[in-house]
Protein backbone atom coordinates (compact mmCIF):
# COMPACT_ATOMS: atom_id res chain seq x y z
CA UNK A 1 0.00 0.00 0.00
CA UNK A 2 2.83 2.41 0.98
CA UNK A 3 4.54 1.46 -2.54
CA UNK A 4 1.22 1.99 -4.58
CA UNK A 5 0.93 5.19 -2.97
CA UNK A 6 4.45 6.49 -3.08
CA UNK A 7 4.39 5.18 -6.96
CA UNK A 8 1.23 7.25 -7.20
CA UNK A 9 2.45 10.68 -6.19
CA UNK A 10 5.84 10.32 -8.21
CA UNK A 11 3.79 9.35 -11.36
CA UNK A 12 1.72 12.40 -10.91
CA UNK A 13 4.19 14.98 -9.74
CA UNK A 14 6.35 13.79 -13.21
CA UNK A 15 3.26 13.82 -15.14
CA UNK A 16 1.92 17.46 -14.29
CA UNK A 17 4.28 19.62 -16.58
CA UNK A 18 3.06 17.24 -19.03
CA UNK A 19 -0.58 17.24 -19.09
CA UNK A 20 -0.37 21.05 -18.37
CA UNK A 21 1.02 21.55 -21.61
CA UNK A 22 -1.51 19.13 -23.27
CA UNK A 23 -4.39 20.52 -21.79
CA UNK A 24 -3.33 23.89 -22.83
CA UNK A 25 -2.73 22.81 -26.04
CA UNK A 26 -6.28 21.56 -26.38
CA UNK A 27 -7.81 24.64 -25.96
CA UNK A 28 -8.08 25.51 -29.08
CA UNK A 29 -9.35 22.69 -30.79
CA UNK A 30 -12.12 22.80 -27.88
CA UNK A 31 -12.80 26.16 -28.06
CA UNK A 32 -13.46 25.59 -32.13
CA UNK A 33 -15.37 22.46 -31.49
CA UNK A 34 -17.92 24.27 -29.16
CA UNK A 35 -17.91 27.48 -30.77
CA UNK A 36 -19.14 25.79 -33.74
CA UNK A 37 -21.93 23.18 -32.10
CA UNK A 38 -25.60 24.90 -32.18
CA UNK A 39 -26.82 23.44 -28.85
CA UNK A 40 -25.43 22.88 -25.59
CA UNK A 41 -24.94 19.35 -25.76
CA UNK A 42 -24.43 16.44 -27.89
CA UNK A 43 -27.10 14.66 -29.36
CA UNK A 44 -26.87 11.32 -30.80
CA UNK A 45 -29.34 8.70 -31.88
CA UNK A 46 -29.00 5.18 -30.34
CA UNK A 47 -29.79 2.18 -32.09
CA UNK A 48 -33.18 1.31 -30.12
CA UNK A 49 -36.87 2.30 -31.37
CA UNK A 50 -38.69 4.83 -29.24
CA UNK A 51 -41.43 3.96 -27.12
CA UNK A 52 -44.79 4.56 -28.81
CA UNK A 53 -46.98 3.75 -25.70
CA UNK A 54 -46.31 3.18 -21.80
CA UNK A 55 -49.72 2.86 -20.59
CA UNK A 56 -48.98 6.53 -18.56
CA UNK A 57 -46.04 4.06 -16.72
CA UNK A 58 -41.91 4.70 -17.07
CA UNK A 59 -38.83 4.36 -14.79
CA UNK A 60 -35.77 6.88 -14.51
CA UNK A 61 -32.52 5.72 -13.15
CA UNK A 62 -30.46 8.77 -11.80
CA UNK A 63 -26.47 8.17 -10.54
CA UNK A 64 -23.30 9.59 -9.56
CA UNK A 65 -20.37 7.64 -11.91
CA UNK A 66 -17.27 9.59 -10.59
CA UNK A 67 -15.87 9.67 -14.27
CA UNK A 68 -13.60 12.30 -13.64
CA UNK A 69 -10.33 12.21 -15.80
CA UNK A 70 -7.02 9.75 -15.12
CA UNK A 71 -6.23 9.05 -11.76
CA UNK A 72 -8.92 11.73 -9.87
CA UNK A 73 -11.58 8.88 -9.05
CA UNK A 74 -9.23 7.33 -6.95
CA UNK A 75 -8.36 10.44 -5.22
CA UNK A 76 -12.04 12.29 -5.06
CA UNK A 77 -13.99 8.80 -4.87
CA UNK A 78 -11.72 5.81 -4.29
CA UNK A 79 -12.40 4.40 -6.90
CA UNK A 80 -10.87 2.83 -9.97
CA UNK A 81 -10.50 5.19 -13.12
CA UNK A 82 -13.18 5.82 -15.17
CA UNK A 83 -12.14 3.71 -17.72
CA UNK A 84 -11.68 0.34 -15.65
CA UNK A 85 -15.46 0.82 -14.87
CA UNK A 86 -17.22 1.31 -18.22
CA UNK A 87 -18.52 -2.52 -18.81
CA UNK A 88 -19.76 -3.07 -15.60
CA UNK A 89 -21.46 0.19 -14.74
CA UNK A 90 -23.14 -0.47 -18.57
CA UNK A 91 -24.36 -3.92 -17.07
CA UNK A 92 -25.25 -2.56 -14.42
CA UNK A 93 -27.56 0.47 -16.33
CA UNK A 94 -28.66 -2.50 -18.23
CA UNK A 95 -29.54 -5.12 -15.01
CA UNK A 96 -32.17 -2.16 -14.19
CA UNK A 97 -33.56 -1.31 -17.65
CA UNK A 98 -34.65 2.13 -17.12
CA UNK A 99 -37.02 4.12 -19.47
CA UNK A 100 -34.84 7.25 -18.43
CA UNK A 101 -31.66 7.27 -17.45
CA UNK A 102 -29.88 10.63 -15.88
CA UNK A 103 -25.94 10.58 -14.79
CA UNK A 104 -23.28 12.67 -12.94
CA UNK A 105 -19.87 13.39 -13.01
CA UNK A 106 -19.81 12.13 -16.58
CA UNK A 107 -17.01 14.50 -17.30
CA UNK A 108 -13.95 12.47 -18.81
CA UNK A 109 -14.82 12.62 -22.36
CA UNK A 110 -13.56 9.85 -23.80
CA UNK A 111 -14.98 7.03 -21.34
CA UNK A 112 -18.58 9.22 -21.34
CA UNK A 113 -18.64 8.26 -25.16
CA UNK A 114 -17.39 4.94 -24.43
CA UNK A 115 -20.40 4.64 -21.81
CA UNK A 116 -22.63 5.42 -25.05
CA UNK A 117 -21.30 2.77 -27.44
CA UNK A 118 -21.78 0.06 -24.63
CA UNK A 119 -25.14 1.13 -24.39
CA UNK A 120 -26.30 2.44 -27.92
CA UNK A 121 -28.59 -0.64 -28.44
CA UNK A 122 -30.32 0.14 -25.22
CA UNK A 123 -31.84 3.69 -25.62
CA UNK A 124 -33.43 5.56 -28.10
CA UNK A 125 -32.03 9.39 -27.28
CA UNK A 126 -28.85 10.34 -26.03
CA UNK A 127 -27.43 13.48 -24.34
CA UNK A 128 -23.77 13.76 -24.09
CA UNK A 129 -21.21 16.32 -22.98
CA UNK A 130 -23.90 18.65 -21.54
CA UNK A 131 -23.18 22.17 -20.93
CA UNK A 132 -19.57 22.21 -22.91
CA UNK A 133 -17.18 25.13 -21.90
CA UNK A 134 -13.65 25.10 -23.76
CA UNK A 135 -12.28 26.53 -20.33
CA UNK A 136 -13.75 24.52 -17.95
CA UNK A 137 -15.22 20.82 -17.27
CA UNK A 138 -18.67 20.06 -18.75
CA UNK A 139 -21.40 20.35 -16.13
CA UNK A 140 -21.27 16.28 -15.67
CA UNK A 141 -24.96 15.48 -16.87
CA UNK A 142 -25.46 12.90 -18.88
CA UNK A 143 -29.17 12.04 -20.46
CA UNK A 144 -30.77 8.85 -22.29
CA UNK A 145 -34.26 8.15 -22.73
CA UNK A 146 -36.53 5.77 -24.82
CA UNK A 147 -39.19 8.10 -25.47
CA UNK A 148 -39.19 10.66 -27.67
CA UNK A 149 -37.75 14.20 -26.16
CA UNK A 150 -38.60 17.59 -26.91
CA UNK A 151 -37.72 21.25 -24.44
CA UNK A 152 -34.37 20.18 -24.31
CA UNK A 153 -32.02 23.44 -22.53
CA UNK A 154 -29.09 23.09 -20.38
CA UNK A 155 -29.36 26.47 -18.22
CA UNK A 156 -25.64 27.04 -16.24
CA UNK A 157 -26.34 28.28 -12.29
CA UNK A 158 -25.92 32.08 -11.84
CA UNK A 159 -24.93 31.97 -8.31
CA UNK A 160 -21.45 33.64 -7.27
CA UNK A 161 -18.61 31.53 -5.67
CA UNK A 162 -19.18 28.10 -7.56
CA UNK A 163 -17.03 25.64 -7.50
CA UNK A 164 -14.15 26.60 -10.18
CA UNK A 165 -13.69 24.24 -13.39
CA UNK A 166 -16.87 23.06 -14.36
CA UNK A 167 -19.80 24.71 -15.65
CA UNK A 168 -22.44 23.80 -13.34
CA UNK A 169 -26.06 24.19 -14.61
CA UNK A 170 -29.02 21.88 -14.70
CA UNK A 171 -30.98 20.02 -17.97
CA UNK A 172 -34.15 20.34 -18.69
CA UNK A 173 -36.69 18.20 -21.30
CA UNK A 174 -40.04 16.53 -21.71
CA UNK A 175 -40.38 12.91 -22.18
CA UNK A 176 -43.88 12.27 -24.43
CA UNK A 177 -46.49 9.10 -25.01
CA UNK A 178 -48.28 8.85 -27.50
CA UNK A 179 -47.31 12.16 -28.83
CA UNK A 180 -48.24 13.54 -25.56
CA UNK A 181 -46.14 15.26 -22.96
CA UNK A 182 -45.88 12.40 -20.24
CA UNK A 183 -43.03 13.95 -17.71
CA UNK A 184 -40.93 17.15 -17.31
CA UNK A 185 -37.40 16.41 -16.07
CA UNK A 186 -34.74 18.14 -14.41
CA UNK A 187 -31.31 17.38 -13.67
CA UNK A 188 -28.63 18.39 -12.43
CA UNK A 189 -25.47 18.45 -9.96
CA UNK A 190 -24.95 21.04 -6.91
CA UNK A 191 -21.98 22.32 -5.36
CA UNK A 192 -19.90 19.75 -3.71
CA UNK A 193 -17.80 20.31 -0.24
CA UNK A 194 -18.69 21.57 3.91
CA UNK A 195 -18.03 24.82 4.08
CA UNK A 196 -20.93 27.18 5.30
CA UNK A 197 -20.06 29.20 2.02
CA UNK A 198 -20.66 25.87 -0.13
CA UNK A 199 -23.73 25.46 2.16
CA UNK A 200 -24.90 28.82 1.29
CA UNK A 201 -24.34 28.04 -2.79
CA UNK A 202 -25.56 24.74 -3.18
CA UNK A 203 -28.74 25.96 -1.63
CA UNK A 204 -28.65 29.00 -3.87
CA UNK A 205 -29.01 26.51 -6.85
CA UNK A 206 -31.24 24.64 -5.21
CA UNK A 207 -33.27 27.86 -4.94
CA UNK A 208 -32.01 29.06 -8.09
CA UNK A 209 -34.17 26.06 -10.22
CA UNK A 210 -37.32 25.97 -7.54
CA UNK A 211 -38.34 29.46 -8.72
CA UNK A 212 -37.44 28.49 -12.47
CA UNK A 213 -39.46 25.61 -12.19
CA UNK A 214 -42.19 27.77 -10.53
CA UNK A 215 -42.16 30.04 -13.24
CA UNK A 216 -42.07 27.69 -16.07
CA UNK A 217 -45.33 25.75 -14.16
CA UNK A 218 -47.91 28.11 -13.01
CA UNK A 219 -50.34 25.92 -13.61
CA UNK A 220 -49.69 22.66 -12.71
CA UNK A 221 -49.77 20.51 -14.82
CA UNK A 222 -51.35 16.63 -14.75
CA UNK A 223 -48.33 15.35 -15.47
CA UNK A 224 -45.28 14.59 -12.99
CA UNK A 225 -42.49 17.59 -13.08
CA UNK A 226 -39.67 15.80 -11.40
CA UNK A 227 -36.11 16.98 -10.41
CA UNK A 228 -32.98 14.21 -10.04
CA UNK A 229 -29.85 14.65 -8.90
CA UNK A 230 -26.65 14.69 -7.11
CA UNK A 231 -27.54 17.46 -4.35
CA UNK A 232 -24.44 17.05 -1.63
CA UNK A 233 -27.15 18.06 0.87
CA UNK A 234 -27.31 15.22 3.27
CA UNK A 235 -30.60 14.14 4.44
CA UNK A 236 -32.40 14.64 7.94
CA UNK A 237 -29.58 17.60 8.77
CA UNK A 238 -30.26 20.78 9.60
CA UNK A 239 -28.54 22.05 5.80
CA UNK A 240 -31.60 19.54 4.86
CA UNK A 241 -34.28 21.46 6.90
CA UNK A 242 -33.07 24.68 5.60
CA UNK A 243 -33.05 23.66 2.28
CA UNK A 244 -36.51 22.84 2.32
CA UNK A 245 -36.52 20.42 0.03
CA UNK A 246 -39.91 19.00 1.28
CA UNK A 247 -41.77 22.00 0.98
CA UNK A 248 -41.45 22.39 -2.54
CA UNK A 249 -41.44 18.31 -3.49
CA UNK A 250 -42.42 14.97 -2.77
CA UNK A 251 -39.47 12.81 -1.94
CA UNK A 252 -40.05 9.21 -1.95
CA UNK A 253 -37.54 7.51 -0.95
CA UNK A 254 -37.08 10.32 2.34
CA UNK A 255 -40.48 9.06 3.26
CA UNK A 256 -39.58 5.18 3.81
CA UNK A 257 -36.79 5.35 6.16
CA UNK A 258 -36.14 6.80 9.55
CA UNK A 259 -32.38 6.93 9.77
CA UNK A 260 -29.38 7.20 7.37
CA UNK A 261 -27.21 4.05 7.97
CA UNK A 262 -25.58 1.14 5.40
CA UNK A 263 -28.83 0.07 4.29
CA UNK A 264 -30.23 3.51 3.21
CA UNK A 265 -27.18 5.50 2.22
CA UNK A 266 -26.81 6.35 -1.09
CA UNK A 267 -23.21 8.10 -0.71
CA UNK A 268 -19.84 7.05 1.08
CA UNK A 269 -16.66 8.94 1.82
CA UNK A 270 -14.87 5.55 3.37
CA UNK A 271 -13.87 4.13 -0.41
CA UNK A 272 -11.92 7.46 -0.14
CA UNK A 273 -10.61 7.09 3.60
CA UNK A 274 -9.84 3.66 2.75
CA UNK A 275 -7.61 4.50 0.05
CA UNK A 276 -5.74 7.57 1.41
CA UNK A 277 -5.74 6.97 5.08
CA UNK A 278 -5.02 4.30 7.19
CA UNK A 279 -7.51 2.01 7.90
CA UNK A 280 -7.67 2.69 11.17
CA UNK A 281 -8.10 6.16 10.71
CA UNK A 282 -10.60 6.20 8.20
CA UNK A 283 -12.70 3.61 10.69
CA UNK A 284 -12.82 5.30 13.86
CA UNK A 285 -13.41 8.47 12.20
CA UNK A 286 -17.40 9.79 13.29
CA UNK A 287 -18.97 12.67 14.52
CA UNK A 288 -19.82 15.84 12.36
CA UNK A 289 -17.29 14.75 10.49
CA UNK A 290 -18.60 11.26 9.62
CA UNK A 291 -19.51 10.80 5.57
CA UNK A 292 -19.56 7.28 5.66
CA UNK A 293 -23.71 7.54 6.20
CA UNK A 294 -25.13 9.72 3.48
CA UNK A 295 -28.11 10.55 1.62
CA UNK A 296 -27.23 13.04 -1.18
CA UNK A 297 -29.36 11.66 -4.23
CA UNK A 298 -32.31 12.41 -4.58
CA UNK A 299 -35.59 11.62 -7.13
CA UNK A 300 -37.96 14.19 -6.57
CA UNK A 301 -41.46 15.33 -7.79
CA UNK A 302 -42.73 19.01 -7.91
CA UNK A 303 -46.64 18.51 -8.03
CA UNK A 304 -47.06 15.18 -6.44
CA UNK A 305 -51.01 14.13 -6.99
CA UNK A 306 -53.59 11.16 -5.71
CA UNK A 307 -53.39 10.15 -9.66
CA UNK A 308 -49.21 9.40 -9.58
CA UNK A 309 -47.89 6.16 -8.01
CA UNK A 310 -44.19 6.85 -6.89
CA UNK A 311 -41.41 3.95 -5.82
CA UNK A 312 -37.83 4.66 -5.61
CA UNK A 313 -35.44 2.57 -4.83
CA UNK A 314 -31.50 2.16 -4.38
CA UNK A 315 -29.16 0.72 -6.54
CA UNK A 316 -26.21 -0.62 -5.26
CA UNK A 317 -23.05 -0.29 -6.80
CA UNK A 318 -20.77 -0.80 -3.55
CA UNK A 319 -19.80 -2.73 -0.88
CA UNK A 320 -17.67 -0.95 1.74
CA UNK A 321 -15.79 -4.46 2.50
CA UNK A 322 -14.47 -4.27 -0.94
CA UNK A 323 -13.76 -0.94 -1.96
CA UNK A 324 -11.77 -1.98 -4.84
CA UNK A 325 -14.96 -3.57 -6.87
CA UNK A 326 -16.69 -0.20 -6.46
CA UNK A 327 -18.49 0.85 -9.44
CA UNK A 328 -18.52 4.72 -8.00
CA UNK A 329 -18.95 6.44 -4.49
CA UNK A 330 -22.68 6.78 -4.78
CA UNK A 331 -25.73 4.33 -4.89
CA UNK A 332 -28.25 4.93 -7.83
CA UNK A 333 -31.52 5.80 -7.54
CA UNK A 334 -34.25 3.54 -9.18
CA UNK A 335 -38.06 5.34 -9.54
CA UNK A 336 -41.11 4.28 -11.21
CA UNK A 337 -43.71 6.34 -11.70
CA UNK A 338 -47.32 5.45 -12.65
CA UNK A 339 -50.37 8.30 -13.65
CA UNK A 340 -53.03 7.15 -13.22
CA UNK A 341 -56.79 8.72 -14.95
CA UNK A 342 -58.26 8.59 -11.31
CA UNK A 343 -57.35 8.97 -7.44
CA UNK A 344 -55.23 5.85 -6.52
CA UNK A 345 -56.40 5.07 -2.59
CA UNK A 346 -53.67 3.28 -0.64
CA UNK A 347 -54.88 -0.28 -1.75
CA UNK A 348 -54.41 0.70 -5.40
CA UNK A 349 -51.35 2.18 -4.80
CA UNK A 350 -49.83 -1.14 -2.93
CA UNK A 351 -51.50 -3.01 -5.97
CA UNK A 352 -50.37 -0.90 -8.17
CA UNK A 353 -46.61 -1.35 -7.02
Amino acid sequence: EVFYRSLLAETIWHMFPHAFIVGELAIGPRYISYTLRDESYHFIKGGKEPIAHSDRAFTLMNMNICFLPGELPLLFGGVSPAAERIDKIAALIRENNPDVLCLYEAHEVDSTYSLYEALKDDFAFFYLDIGPDWMEFNSGLLVASNFPVSDENFKPFQYLGMQSQINKGYFEFTIHDDEKPLAKIYTTHLQPYRKNSDINIRIGQLHELVRDIESEHTEIPHDPIMLCGDFNIPWGTKEYERSKIEDFFYNNFGSKISEVNEETRTYSGLLGDLRWKSVDTALLRGGSSNLYFEIVDYLLVFNKTDKMVIDTERVETFDTHFPGEALSDHHGLLTTIYVGDQTITNAQESSTK
